[in-house]
């Protein structure tokens, strides 16, 4: 349940207005206010007002009409999860960090969020080694006949600044889905593609996997897939429970109900850590271990660094390429993209390089000077596109790329890293490419 106590919203007159206010008076407190929470909406309160709500993103909007002019702000946009009311970038509130500041013109200037009463969370036992990459699995039943009627599915990628990950969805005529990291919603894409980025920052913090069956015109219910918490440098499914290689997954079960099409789904999500990070050198080595033994390495950092793609269109053109990454600073990646070969029956020329993110949108353009060219993206998804004219003026262009780009490492388009077992190879989800 969320409560509002003490509220009140008083209209200060400028100095340089008094038409609005009797002779002699500076202020007004009004009462003709709305304030929702989430989308329940209360008036003639006086001062307090409460809600019960599902753990998950909410805001708290106030609306009110003074001299026939309407006013709305939002008062508070964040998570509530397990008791705990959390910013809404994720960020936990703490001793230390007991006020937030809002950075958005949709809220009041200089509006601020502080913390006013701490509650003790449950101490982890036995600390656990940090997860790197999760796999969720959404399953949805039809409750009247109880046929499954799709399976939903993501890898998400957690490094130091970001969270990302790729959801492949069954599209469904009747409403669609919205995938969400907190309060920022996935990127779609064709075939039932999203696409996830959400930036982490060095803070703890908490993070809300959300799926939304949305409606046209009239939105829809949020179901809950699964939970990250960031705290004193450990990957926790809740406060006091971490993810560990004996405690893997989390599950919630959940009900969605379509108002328009008059069905209603059971939800069954599974959301687990599918790679750990080895466990840190000890500060103090023993004297029986030698001084120049490497430290452990994380069990997914085989970072890859260098790949090599192939790719074929339908006019039997090939090309081939090989990409290096280098990180810069931890934000920017420095690619250089060698021994391009395009193998084809035509004569070409004015063969470039085009580097788009997942909208779209035009990142980097570089034309090809012996067989190579270079450019500098932050860490993102991105695509990677070679164009050439033919003799006869047609432009022809090939995807060589498609995938994440983060701190020096490529990662595959679907999240999960490259390695030098079973994860060498990966064929891309656009026809006629393999990387």
């Amino acid at each position: 349940m969320i409560t509002i106590n003490n509220f009140t919203r008083t209209f200060q007159q400028s100095a340089r207005d008094n038409t609005f206010l009797p002779f002699g008076k500076t202020s007004l407190e009004n009462t003709n206010i709305t304030v929702c929470i989430l989308n329940q909406c209360f008036t003639n309160f006086v001062k307090s007002v409460s809600a019960i709500i599902d753990n998950g993103v909410f805001d708290v909007r106030v609306n009110w009409n003074l001299f026939s002019k309407d006013y709305s702000y939002t008062l508070f946009n964040g998570i509530v999860d397990q008791r705990n009311l959390i910013f809404f970038d994720g960020s936990l509130f703490s001793d230390n960090r007991q006020c937030m500041e809002y950075n958005d013109i949709d809220y009041l200037p200089s509006l601020k969020t502080c913390c006013t009463s701490f509650q003790p969370v449950p101490q982890i036992s036995s600390p656990s080694t940090k997860c790197s990459n999760f796999k969720a699995v959404s399953s949805i039943f039809d409750t009247k006949t109880n046929n499954l009627i799709a399976t939903n599915y993501a890898n998400f990628v957690l490094s130091d600044y970001y969270i990302t990950a790729t959801w492949h969805y069954v599209l469904d005529p009747r409403f669609s889905h919205i995938f969400s990291i907190n309060d920022v919603n996935c990127q779609k894409a064709p075939s039932g593609i999203q696409y996830c980025n959400y930036f982490i920052g060095s803070q703890n913090k908490e993070f809300l996997i959300q799926d939304s069956f949305v409606e046209e015109f009239i939105g829809g219910p949020n179901v809950l897939i699964g939970r990250i918490i960031l705290r004193n440098g450990q990957t926790l499914m809740e406060e006091g429970i971490q993810f560990s290689p004996s405690n893997q997954c989390q599950n919630f079960n959940g009900i969605a109900h379509l108002q328009t099409a008059n069905v209603t789904f059971k939800v069954i999500n599974q959301f687990c850590c599918a790679d750990f990070d080895a466990p840190t050198t000890p500060s103090s080595i023993p004297s029986s271990t030698s001084p120049t033994t490497p430290p452990p390495t994380k069990l997914i950092s085989q970072q890859c660094n260098q790949i090599s793609t192939v790719s074929i269109d339908n006019n039997s053109a090939k090309v081939s390429t090989n990409m290096q990454i280098k990180s810069i600073n931890n934000d920017k990646n420095e690619i250089y993209i060698s021994d391009i070969n395009i193998k084809t029956s035509m004569n070409i020329s004015n063969v470039s390089i085009y580097v788009y993110n997942f909208m779209e949108l035009v990142l980097e353009c570089q034309n090809v000077v012996f067989n190579s060219a270079n450019f500098t993206v932050d860490n993102k998804m991105i695509k990677i596109v070679i164009s050439y004219l033919s003799q006869s003026g047609g432009l022809y262009t090939m995807d060589i790329f498609k995938g994440i780009i983060d701190q020096g490492n490529f990662i595959s388009i679907n999240g999960i890293m490259y390695d030098k077992n079973d994860n060498k190879c990966f064929k891309s989800s656009s026809k006629f490419f393999n990387q």
